[in-house]
């Protein structure tokens, strides 16, 4: 049965027509020389000025292409497209410069974007808890835009089949915790995502110029809580596993039951969520139905094209299954995405607290990825991480994580890739770990073209 879904994954993706997509609205524009960056609209979270006429340059039935290997896939002048690049996942905002891969198809007024990412490959994990496996990771969305009355129209489905690519409980990782499998803590491991990781719409109005409103909702979606959701955030666009710091800053990115609102004033974007604070059970192909009973509050700033930031707080009301009681969480996050001498170069920098019980785990994360050119990936992750689930005498320990990998694409939309972790740690740790644990990983990568605006 993996087998077969790890096949049909690699299908979908290889084999789709060209006028389709993928990626959520994140993604991929090559910048091996140094360019001017696009200049934002008067508000990427507002519609175009334009009545529901105005439709893509293209006609609405005509795909588009494939790109060649060597050069990204162009696209017509679209004001739905326009405003892409800044939609980071949920409602998150990202540097307007960040890349976008996708497959697209423009029809009766509709822009749609298929796009996703299938990793499968060798994963080792060292020391006396590690575990070796073949894994699949994957996810996979489609987006629909268009202009409905004053405002933007999105639609969001997103799905995942790791439930059955990946080992009972999930992707060996050392030093990784959250949720739970079986009745037990997880421990060394990353669970697997949910079969529906998003079900949302979107709709997006202005009311003036540098001004927009716009309210959300998703059954599960995400909430306005900590950084863009890491699958999706340009600096981590190669990186596929989970930051050790994921319960600690974005693990809200799957839940079942949001409902948030916001207004964009020129740079600024404020906004709230109501929402289930229940994270998902182990059982990942149901619908995990709570009410709203968790808030957060997010302030946004996009100075520049090129660069983001966001602050949140959120209130979470027992989100742990065998931990009951409520988790204050805050966060704080820093983008930037821009042409360099030696190619595009995305970066995030991050700190995620949460506080239970008087007591506060503190993460803190810089992630970066080096695209040197269409062909060649190369990422890092540098973590600093308080974890307080290890199963050892002493609740609480930190613990020091750096990857470096990366990916060279051997065809269209195929890349082979490689990295390795090295952890730090305390003595009690390093007693149960062994000293210095390593961990690596050599896989496949499949995912759609990158678009050019």
């Amino acid at each position: 049965m993996r087998l077969f879904s790890v096949t049909m994954l690699a299908g979908t993706l290889l084999l789709g027509s060209p006028a389709w997509a993928a990626d959520h609205s994140h993604h991929g524009m090559p910048m091996a020389t140094p360019s001017p960056a696009p200049k934002p609209s008067p508000s990427p979270m507002a519609p175009p000025s334009a009545s529901p006429s105005a439709a893509p340059s293209a006609p609405d039935d005509m795909p588009m292409d494939h790109a060649h290997m060597d050069e990204p896939m162009a696209m017509p002048a679209d004001p739905l497209m326009a405003r892409m690049p800044a939609l980071g996942s949920g409602t998150s905002l990202q540097p307007l410069t960040s890349p976008m891969r996708a497959w697209m198809l423009h029809r009766d007024g509709w822009m749609w974007m298929f796009h996703g990412d299938v990793v499968g490959g060798y994963d080792y994990q060292g020391g006396a808890r590690g575990a070796q496996s073949w894994v699949a990771e994957n996810w996979q969305m489609a987006m629909g835009s268009r202009v409905l009355g004053p405002g933007i129209l999105d639609l969001r489905a997103m799905t995942s089949l790791e439930a059955l690519t990946t080992p009972p409980g999930g992707t060996p990782q050392l030093f990784q915790t959250g949720e739970s499998y079986q009745g037990v803590p997880l421990r060394d491991k990353q669970h697997p995502h949910d079969l529906f990781m998003e079900l949302a719409a979107r709709y997006s109005w202005a009311l003036a110029d540098q001004t927009s409103l716009f309210v959300y909702g998703g059954f599960p979606g995400e909430p306005a809580l900590g950084p863009e959701a890491f699958m999706h955030r340009p600096s981590a666009m190669d990186n596929h596993w989970a930051p050790l710091g994921h319960h600690l800053q974005d693990s809200t990115h799957i839940t079942f039951g949001v409902a948030t609102a916001g207004v964009r004033w020129h740079a600024l974007q404020l906004e709230a969520s109501a929402f289930n604070g229940k994270e998902p059970d182990e059982n990942r192909f149901n619908f995990d139905v709570g009410p709203l009973d968790s808030w957060s509050t997010r302030l946004s700033w996009a100075p520049d094209p090129a660069w983001t930031a966001q602050v949140s707080f959120g209130h979470l009301a027992s989100p742990e299954a065998l931990e009951p009681g409520p988790i204050d969480r805050t966060t704080a996050s820093v983008m930037h995405v821009d042409a360099t001498a030696w190619g595009r170069l995305a970066t995030s920098l991050i700190w995620g607290q949460n506080v239970q019980s008087a007591r506060a785990l503190q993460s803190y994360g810089l992630e970066a990825q080096l695209d040197r050119d269409l062909l060649t990936h190369l990422y890092g992750r540098f973590e600093l991480v308080d974890k307080a689930e290890l199963g050892l005498p002493t609740p609480d320990h930190r613990i020091g994580a750096l990857t470096l990998g990366g990916v060279r694409d051997l065809v269209p939309n195929v890349g082979l890739g490689a990295d390795a972790t090295v952890y730090s740690q305390d003595a009690e740790v390093a007693a149960a770990y062994g000293f210095n644990p390593v961990a690596f990983r050599i896989y496949l990568r499949l995912r759609p073209p990158e678009l050019r605006l």
